[in-house]
């Protein structure tokens, strides 16, 4: 699909984003792809939410990302990008604390 193994030190990110668009929460997590090759990879993390985020149902994207800015600059192989680089995969509920 045109996308090569990456040369860098780029991270797996993670982020909530609220239906209106704005983001409740985004993680960088330590996962490397340095080094990575065409298949399935699995990544697991631990995401602390703020306190004050609201109760709800939000859209669950995914990106990798460099390091020292966060751009999600890497393309995925995968379908749902969004205009800015990052992915839609699903959706995930929080519960009021």
């Amino acid at each position: 699909v045109g996308v090569a193994p990456p040369y860098h030190d780029y991270r797996v990110a993670v982020r909530l984003r609220a239906d209106g668009g704005g983001v409740a929460a985004t993680h960088v997590t330590g996962a490397t792809v340095l080094g990575w090759l065409p298949g399935a990879h699995a990544v697991a993390a631990t995401i602390s939410l703020a306190d004050d985020i609201a109760a709800g149902v939000y859209a669950l994207d995914v990106a990798v990302v460099a390091p020292a800015t966060g751009a999600a600059d890497v393309p995925i192989a995968i379908t749902g990008r969004l205009d800015d680089g990052w992915y839609g995969v699903g959706r995930v509920t929080v519960e009021g604390r």
